[in-house]
Order: C-alpha cells, then sequence, then structure tokens
C-alpha cells in the first residue's frame, strides 16, 4: 500500500467521535513513501465538544507544520452482526467525512481495520506495533493516559503500515 508522494510528511489518523489520534511522520530526505519513514511526532487531539473533533484534528496537524501532508486513516465498518455498535461507527463516519472534505482526493487514502491488521489480536498487534519504533521515534510519542493509548497505537500502526515498515496483521 507504499504511495509516493511530493510531500516530506504523511499524517496516519485513527479516528474517534471524542477524539483523534494522529501520528505524522517524516522522511529524513526527500518525498515520502518508502520505508526510510520515521515518526516524527504522534498524540491524540481531544477537543471540548465532539462537534469539534474534525477541527481540533487539522489544528493538531497544522501544530506540527503537515498541514498540506497526504492522509491515511482508517474508515470503521459497520457489521451486520454487530448491530449496537452502529451508532459509534456513524457517528466515527461524521468525522471521516468532514475531515476528508479538507483534503483533495489525490492526498486522501482510507483502511478499514481489517485492511492494515488483518484479524490479529489488539494486544499482539499493539505489541508489534511499539516494537517496530526506533527509541526517538517512542520519544517522539505524546503518550496519552493508559485507557486511550491504543488509539495512539492504532495510528502509529496505520501509518507504518502504509510506509511498508509493518505488515497487515504484522506479517
Amino acid at each position: 500500500m507504499e504511495k509516493k508522494t511530493n510531500s516530506p510528511f504523511l499524517v496516519s489518523i485513527d479516528p474517534g467521535v471524542y477524539s483523534c489520534a494522529v501520528a505524522i511522520w517524516k522522511a529524513p530526505s526527500g518525498p515520502l513513501g518508502t520505508r526510510e519513514a520515521v515518526l516524527y511526532g504522534a498524540g491524540l487531539s481531544v477537543p471540548s465538544y465532539a462537534s469539534q473533533t474534525p477541527l481540533e484534528v487539522l489544528s493538531f496537524i497544522e501544530s506540527l507544520g503537515a498541514s498540506l501532508a497526504p492522509v491515511i486513516i482508517e474508515t470503521p465498518v459497520k457489521y451486520a452482526t454487530r448491530r449496537s455498535t452502529h451508532r459509534d461507527v456513524e457517528r466515527m463516519l461524521v468525522v471521516v467525512r468532514a475531515l476528508r472534505a479538507a483534503y483533495p482526493p489525490s492526498s486522501w487514502f482510507e483502511v478499514s481495520p481489517f485492511g492494515w491488521k488483518g484479524n490479529t489480536p489488539k494486544g499482539i498487534q499493539a505489541a508489534r506495533i511499539i516494537s517496530a519504533l526506533s527509541k526517538d521515534e517512542h520519544d517522539a510519542v505524546t503518550w496519552p493516559k493508559k485507557s486511550l493509548r491504543h488509539n495512539v497505537i492504532d495510528a502509529i500502526g496505520i501509518g507504518l503500515w502504509h510506509t511498508g515498515r509493518l505488515g497487515r496483521g504484522s506479517v
């Protein structure tokens, strides 16, 4: 799923209704799009109101200097057997659509959860993502409280997968 761009940055997002995790990637030299990409910074964007989530995410991306960078975002999927979660999925899709409106189609890439991580159990996938980071990359992350950490780990995992540093399901 590696895509070449003219920007030295890439933004990977794990969307949420009340917060979105964002990871910013930077190529050491030249255009981003190869395994040489390194994690530049990551954290959790938490707005005061859910309706402000897309604006808060865009502001967070801009604060790290990557406002014109291409975006890879996890797009939630409605599964027929899990109807109880459809309300949350619909709310997340509203956030994804609002963010998509701020980017040209050529700079916007979507992937389903299964598309980038397969059916690997969360704990195993999280450990693989963390172990794929260098010490400097790990130190570049603003880690939220433990209950929200999985969101940042997923945003990092999406970026690792997109740049080819992590196979689907970490294969």
